[in-house]
């Protein structure tokens, strides 16, 4: 097809309604062509249905917003480190609990966030365990809050270990309703022993009569 003189490349995408309403989308590619002894141009182009593609692409699309929702809400953090046990990402509606913000942390090493370069220490001990190929679960106490934690080998494409992916989530409102229920368990085991005492006394004292 002609067009006019000077005209640019083009690749675009584009949707289309059928007769029978149903959405297809086409990506379309051009290219003037120079032919000599025309004074106008000829296009070189192809066109493809990518609707499929785009259904691929939009589920996806919505996938991630809904992980992104889960995220957001689930007293959680998730993160990664590479081999060096520095963070390269962070995540998670539990980070504000600690006062942080999604990926505030990526470039600081475990060493830095925890303030100790202690080998024993659960998270770094956890965390070296795992670049080492071994899923690690561990709990830790951090900035009043008790965390219930799951890291992993994370893996190249080869198989090899390059670094560690982990999960945390927040226990500390469990934790303290667990605590709360033993307690009214033991001042209700105490009160039922008393309650047995003072029965046992008025038996005896009725006996003695």
């Amino acid at each position: 097809e002609d067009a006019r003189p000077g005209a640019e490349p083009f690749d675009v995408e584009y949707r289309a309604l059928t007769r029978d309403g149903r959405t297809v989308w086409f990506h379309d590619v051009a290219a003037p062509l120079e032919e000599p002894g025309r004074d106008g141009e000829l296009w070189l182009g192809v066109m493809l249905d990518v609707t499929a593609r785009r259904a691929v692409e939009e589920e996806l699309a919505e996938r991630e917003a809904h992980l992104r929702l889960l995220l957001e809400e689930v007293p959680a953090v998730i993160w990664s480190v590479d081999a060096d046990l520095r963070f390269t990402s962070s995540t998670g509606g539990g980070l504000g609990a600690l006062g942080l913000r999604p990926g505030e942390v990526v470039g600081r090493t475990l060493e830095d966030f925890f303030g100790t370069g202690d080998p024993s220490f659960p998270a770094i001990a956890a965390h070296r365990r795992a670049l080492a190929g071994e899923p690690v679960d561990y709990e830790l106490v951090w900035a009043g809050r008790t965390y219930h934690s799951h890291v992993e080998p994370l893996r190249a494409a080869d198989g090899a270990v390059r670094g560690a992916v982990g999960v945390a989530v927040d226990l500390t409102d469990r934790k303290a309703a667990e605590e709360e229920l033993r307690r009214s368990y033991e001042l209700l085991r105490r009160a039922d022993a008393h309650r047995r005492e003072l029965m046992a006394r008025l038996v005896r004292a009725q006996e003695e009569e």
